[in-house]
């Protein structure tokens, strides 16, 4: 079985991998005023996690540090210990600490179980098929108002309206969350922290494509599938983008349940509250990569 390298590979700043999974601009509350009249079964759900960016890079840091196999194995005592250790480097003593623990347990049982595709769940992949965090770095003259031409031209979904005009040229450096290599394909995931509601079904198909197109990650994930197919193209001599990409993912983590209902996407296709799927067709990601060389 292939095995995913982690050498010298993908990256991107500002115009790919945006934090505002977290939603800063959102929240002015104190972390007080977020939970109060919060019972204490409530704080015990994601839903209630605090939110910003510290709470989003907690969250990251969980799905990083965990082996995803040995989850399922944890007493939920054991999965609290490694949890905890994570949350209290970030929130220290605060008072509600352990509500947030339990929380993020959970969290993290319920998206590494729940089916993303048939047959395919994050929690059934082991270590030497995931890379975390996975860096690259991209030689690039990006011109705006092609790119947006572009996408528009592939569906109103990569729509992104109007970018600013400047042709960029350089190096486009980011991370991807995690790729992770199954059922015989490479597959991208972004982790999304985002507060849509106080509910799982406020994670449904029109609640995520609101969130999508309002912080154009249609436009990080294309970049994220180009620099993948770059990556791989140095690492299998005779790759083939139809055979070897699965897709990319974008879980909103607060919603995935894996005992819950599903939600039917844009494309008519039943999904979990909380997953955004897409695998674009080959020609747009090798126009794409052509407009970005």
């Amino acid at each position: 079985m292939a095995e995913i390298e982690t050498a010298n590979a993908l990256d991107m700043d500002q115009l790919a991998h945006y934090r505002e999974d977290d939603d800063v601009e959102l929240e002015s509350l104190s972390q007080t005023e977020q939970n109060k009249d919060i019972s204490p079964l409530q704080k015990d759900d994601v839903l209630a996690y605090p939110r910003g960016a510290l709470a989003g890079e907690s969250l990251h840091a969980l799905f990083e540090a965990v082996n995803f196999e040995s989850v399922p194995r944890l007493s939920d005592e054991q999965l609290y210990q490694q949890v905890e250790r994570i949350v209290r480097r970030y929130y220290g003593e605060m008072a509600d600490l352990e509500h947030f623990v339990r929380a993020a347990a959970k969290m993290l049982r319920d998206v590494l179980a729940t089916e993303l595709l048939p047959g395919l769940r994050l929690q059934d992949v082991d270590g030497k098929n995931r890379a975390s965090e996975l860096e690259f770095l991209m030689n690039t003259s990006l011109n705006p108002p092609a790119l947006s031409a572009l996408m528009r031209s592939f569906g109103e979904k990569y729509d992104v309206g109007r970018l600013p005009a400047t042709t960029l040229r350089g190096f486009m450096t980011g991370f991807i969350d995690l790729v992770f290599f199954a059922q015989g394909k490479y597959w991208i995931v972004d982790w999304k922290s985002n507060y849509l509601g106080d509910k799982p079904q406020d994670y449904d198909a029109d609640a995520l494509n609101a969130a999508m197109k309002t912080h154009r990650y249609q436009l990080q994930y294309l970049i994220y599938l180009v620099a993948l197919k770059r990556h791989l193209e140095t690492r299998l001599p005779d790759f083939d983008y139809e055979r070897d990409v699965g897709g990319v993912f974008y879980l909103f983590i607060r919603a995935l349940r894996p005992e819950a209902d599903l939600t039917v996407d844009g494309d008519g296709v039943k999904r979990p509250y909380g997953v955004v799927f897409d695998r674009p067709d080959r020609a747009f990601i090798e126009e794409l990569d052509q407009l970005l060389a």
